[in-house]
């Protein structure tokens, strides 16, 4: 059976903290997947709101965010689209963040342009600043 990963079972599973919660997980992933069943499935949205998490709620600074999560990309098949796989070990030289860049990512693969008033963000190729 396949599994897909929430940001709880995520955060969880990257920090090892609560202890029983991040053992219930490990736990419940090594039932899933001793099964010949593939990797587990974590999507770009998890793989954002797990970035602000670590961020935001836990602390973590950016680089030890960014590696945390590409050492977990080796370990997943990232669900959607594979803008994450290219965004996670790109340096930041726009000024926009992991988010906006995956962002960025997810549109040009659809052949979109970025607008927006993030001035950051509007640094990406493609993308287009609104002066308002």
């Amino acid at each position: 059976m396949t599994v897909g990963l929430d940001t709880s079972v995520v955060v969880r599973l990257l920090l090892g903290e609560p202890v029983e919660q991040a053992m219930a997980a490990w736990a419940c992933l090594s039932e899933a997947t001793e099964q010949d069943s593939p990797p587990p499935l974590v999507s770009d949205l998890v793989m954002a709101e797990t970035f602000f998490a670590l961020r935001h709620h836990y602390q973590v600074p950016e680089p030890e965010a960014l590696q945390a999560l590409s050492r977990l990309a080796h370990d997943v098949r990232l669900a959607a689209t594979p803008a994450v796989k290219r965004v996670l070990p790109e340096p930041r030289t726009t000024g926009a963040g992991f988010i906006d860049r995956l962002i960025h990512a997810e549109y040009a693969d659809l052949e979109a342009c970025l607008l927006t008033f993030d001035k950051a963000a509007a640094r990406q190729e493609g993308a287009h600043l609104i002066v308002g």
